[in-house]
């Protein structure tokens, strides 16, 4: 039986999952790394499944505004300000910091979703996508396919036929 070699597969699932937790570092965007820590990959017979927190579209295209919250949100910008190291300035709180920032985001979107963000990134950032679409799936697709052509030469040449 011809099939996919696993570890084609599992290799261009371990080093894209390396190269998009590289991205988000050389980019700044890594905070507390609970994002990159979350990556992880799943590989089957014939597929490769990349998973993370469900914020991944907000890293690249930013979080448009909303209307009210749960409270979830200010918890994670409080969050984010400790995982940054942000010190307020002008004597306000972390606390109030993360509710004018969560008011912002309601109100506005966040900057990169507005155009660009604090790191001069416009929308998508590319931070995932730039490395999916590196051409990466195509040499998979290739690479998949020689293996393929090999598997059935094999069968062929070492007299694998059933009507011998």
């Amino acid at each position: 039986m011809i099939a996919f070699d696993p570890e084609i597969l599992k290799s261009f699932a371990d080093k894209t999952v390396f190269d998009i937790r590289q991205s988000m570092d050389v980019s700044g965007v890594t905070a507390s790394g609970k994002f990159n820590r979350s990556l992880e990959s799943t590989v089957s017979s014939n597929e490769v499944v990349i998973t993370g927190l469900k914020y991944a579209g907000a890293i690249e295209s930013g979080r448009k505004p909303s209307s009210g919250g749960t409270g979830i949100l200010r918890a994670l910008i409080r969050s984010w300000i400790d995982d940054k190291g942000i010190v307020p300035t002008g004597g306000i709180s972390k606390d109030s910091l993360a509710y004018l920032i969560t008011r912002k985001i309601h109100q506005d979107g966040t900057r990169l979703y507005r155009g660009t963000d604090y790191y001069g990134r416009s929308k998508p950032s590319r931070v995932i996508e730039g490395v999916v679409k590196d051409g990466r799936i195509e040499q998979l697709g290739s690479e998949l396919m020689l293996n393929f052509v090999k598997q059935v030469k094999s069968e062929i040449f070492n007299g694998n036929n059933s009507n011998s």
